[in-house]
């Protein structure tokens, strides 16, 4: 009875542990963050009783009816072997990848290293559980636009990368970026969307036009010489 009783005390005690060392929203150095937007969407992810960034949730989950969501579908041609490819978008530089005349990087949480990382600072590779804060510059800065998502998928075997949008963006949904080898040893990159929001001439109009373009600047900056876009699936 009294190995029990210590038993259940010492899980309590490391469970205690682990959630007082997580990572909080008010462990975020505003001053490294030098987009207003992004600490607008901290501050109100705080407002929704958003502690920790472990309590931060995918806007798609496993199972989730996709006719729910509008669609849309661009894909790139990469002519280079799939495996090079694949192991690049792997271990992609955040700060790099979203450094762009539209998109800029903002802070990275990291779940397996539980530790919080910002532009000044270099962490390449991506894993499940990350969370990407990222500032969308539209109508040549005119208005601005933060967003955050979550690393929700790695699949090696069928070469597919998934990530959502989290708590309080103004979409939800997921996207999908899988990659398939081509007859002649290439790489095509289907990069598939499932959005919506509560504005449907948002969902219409806006975020398809702005969303496409943000897309391409991230493909190009993986630094791949030989790439090649084709026509772009319009949202559905």
């Amino acid at each position: 009875m009294k190995r029990k009783i210590f038993l259940i005390l010492l899980s309590g005690f490391f469970l205690s542990f682990n959630l007082f060392s997580q990572i909080r929203l008010n462990d975020v150095d505003f001053h490294q963050i030098r987009q207003k937007k992004i600490k607008k969407l901290l501050q109100k992810q705080k407002q929704n009783n958003i502690e920790r960034f472990t309590d931060l949730k995918p806007s798609y989950k496993e199972g989730d009816n996709k006719e729910h969501y509008l669609t849309m579908e661009q894909s790139f041609l990469i002519k280079e072997k799939i495996d090079k490819v694949w192991k690049e978008y792997k271990a992609l530089n955040p700060v790099k990848t979203w450094s762009g005349k539209m998109v800029s990087f903002g802070l990275e949480y990291s779940q397996l290293k539980n530790k919080l990382f910002y532009a000044s600072e270099v962490y390449k590779g991506i894993e499940l559980g990350q969370v990407f804060y990222l500032n969308l510059k539209l109508l040549r800065g005119v208005y601005n636009l933060a967003m955050a998502f979550e690393i929700v998928t790695i699949d090696d075997v069928n070469k597919i990368i998934e990530f959502s949008y989290v708590n309080c963006n103004k979409a939800k949904g997921k996207q999908e970026l899988q990659f398939v080898e081509t007859p002649e040893g290439y790489t095509k990159i289907i990069h598939s969307t499932y959005f919506k929001s509560k504005s449907k001439i948002r969902d219409a109009a806006l975020y398809p036009f702005f969303h496409q373009r943000a897309i391409k600047e991230f493909h190009r900056n993986i630094c791949f010489s030989s790439f090649e876009e084709t026509p772009v699936k319009p949202a559905s």
